[in-house]
């Protein structure tokens, strides 16, 4: 069986976003899960 997520979130900036998305990796991950991402504008 398999289960995927989609996250959506905006922010004003870069580093923000950085920290944000490399939480929720280390969480993710801790879990079990595969973390994939990405970057539009």
């Amino acid at each position: 069986m398999k289960l995927e997520m989609r996250l959506i979130k905006e922010f004003e900036d870069e580093s923000n976003m950085r920290a944000s998305r490399d939480a929720i990796k280390v969480k993710a991950e801790q879990a079990g899960y595969i973390f994939l991402w990405t970057v539009s504008e």
